[in-house]
């Protein structure tokens, strides 16, 4: 069962997500609590509130969407907590990817889309909880991969940087792209020696993409288009 919190200064716009979660949502989301600002939600959250799934007004008045995304994810326990934002203005994609939303919503809400997007945000909390088989020199190992930050083609294998560790796989970089590719549609190749997870990238810097750890990767002429169509649609 999920907790669900929605901030936004429109009581209205609250309440029409309400009502479209618990009619399309009942008996998966068992609690959605509504915050008018940033400040609000977070003083929930530091009197113990955890959420799986945050809706945020990007432009609130004070704390605004991205500084309040910013603050939860400063929260060891709300890292991996999957955050709309939503909002009727233009949004930059670079702007907010360093706080990794998982999609972008416009006003006024178009319910089918709207439900299309919970649903994979849905997914994407399942897959946190799967594993995916490793091979490495000696064994294998087992991986969750929400928490695979890129991959680098080393030699005969592959490099994984794993919760800012080093794993070494004895598995090529394009068996490791498609075996991963079945678990989470997180994953983008960039570079014929580099793939990685939409989800750590802090900025993108002309032919270079800026990890959360700071590591800068090369973007290939020819694999550009597919990593930026995959940050639209995941803030789509």
């Amino acid at each position: 069962m999920l907790k669900v919190a929605v901030c936004d200064d429109d009581w209205q716009f609250c309440e029409k997500i309400r009502k479209i979660l618990r009619f399309h949502f009942e008996g998966v989301i068992d609690c959605i609590d509504d915050f008018s600002s940033g400040e609000e939600l977070m003083e929930s959250i530091h009197l113990g509130n955890r959420y799986q799934m945050i809706f945020l007004d990007q432009k609130m008045k004070e704390m605004d969407g991205v500084a309040t995304a910013g603050a939860i994810r400063d929260i060891p326990e709300q890292q991996d907590t999957v955050l709309f934002f939503v909002t009727s203005y233009e949004c930059e994609v670079v702007s907010v990817v360093e706080v990794h939303p998982f999609a972008y919503i416009r006003k006024p809400i178009d319910e089918g889309m709207f439900v299309a997007s919970v649903k994979k945000a849905m997914e994407f909390i399942n897959v946190r909880e799967k594993l995916v088989i490793i091979k490495k020199k000696g064994g294998n190992i087992m991986l969750n991969p929400v928490r695979i930050q890129y991959i680098h083609a080393c030699g005969h294998g592959c490099e994984i940087c794993y919760d800012n560790q080093s794993v070494r796989s004895t598995m090529s970089i394009n068996t490791l792209y498609e075996e991963l590719c079945l678990y989470s549609g997180l994953f983008a190749r960039v570079h014929r020696s580099y793939f990685v997870s939409v989800k750590y990238v802090k900025e993108v810097k002309g032919d270079n993409i800026v990890m959360n750890d700071n590591v800068k990767i090369p973007v290939g002429r020819k694999y550009k288009k597919e990593f930026l169509e995959k940050c639209v649609e995941l803030l789509a």
